[in-house]
């Protein structure tokens, strides 16, 4: 649990659980002030939804946390208490990366223009984070399904998917090749006339002066392709 707060503006309280690299908020809230009855209240109300555990709060070395009547709050509430090093904040880093991707992706983006729509703004992203968005430190789910036990099953269906996938690339890959190597019906019947036309055309043939010469008859227009061998016969056979 770590509060945050602007000069001139409200501070916004989270209650936060994590194990290792999970981070997941349990409660939030946005307050004009942090100050020890405040935060009595949020670490309660964090309580209620998991009585079962036992936090640990991590918090900075705010007035408000090391006052005597909140030292005697965790004690009863049977919490344990650590404050982080001054002016180190890498000691509670992951609140820290919090902080930065509530303004960066919520505040700033979002613009807030009263109390109330910064709460909406708020509630909305602390949804996304905790249900939606997926984290890449802990293999890309969300922080609700790694803390309910599902990150297994999540993982092991994802691997299914991508080996299908794998599979169905392979069979299209080897289907593409064969069609390659085994010309369509249409493709061969017009290689077949290709090879038939160079072939007429490889015959050798007879000008228009030489079919003047050997033709008694007016020149008349031939085909190229079928009529100049009969034509050369004709004519040779005239002389």
């Amino acid at each position: 649990m770590f509060p945050t707060s602007t000069p001139a503006g409200p501070s916004i309280t989270c209650a936060v659980f994590w194990t290792g690299t999970v981070v997941l908020f349990v409660h939030w809230d946005l307050r004009e002030s942090t100050r020890e009855a405040d935060i009595e209240v949020i670490l309660e109300r964090a309580k209620e939804k998991y009585p079962q555990a036992k936090p640990r709060i991590i918090s900075d070395n705010g007035p408000q946390f090391i006052a005597r009547d909140f030292k005697e709050f965790i004690r009863i509430s049977g919490m344990t208490h650590v404050g982080t090093s001054p002016y180190y904040p890498q000691s509670n880093g992951k609140i820290e990366r919090w902080h930065k991707s509530l303004k960066s992706e919520c505040i700033r983006p979002g613009t807030p223009l009263s109390l109330d729509d910064a709460l909406r703004l708020v509630q909305d992203y602390v949804a996304h984070y905790n249900e939606i968005r997926l984290n890449s430190a802990i293999g890309y789910i969300t922080p609700k399904d790694m803390l309910a036990g599902r990150h297994h099953e999540i993982h092991t269906e994802r691997d299914r998917k991508l080996a299908q996938a794998r599979q169905q690339r392979q069979l299209r890959r080897q289907q593409t090749a064969s069609n390659q190597s085994q010309p369509l019906q249409g493709e061969q019947v017009r290689a077949d006339a290709g090879y038939r036309r160079e072939s007429l055309l490889s015959v050798e043939p007879v000008s228009n002066l030489v079919y003047e010469a050997f033709s008694p008859r007016p020149l008349q227009p031939i085909c190229r392709l079928h009529g100049v061998a009969r034509c050369r016969t004709e004519s040779l056979g005239r002389l």
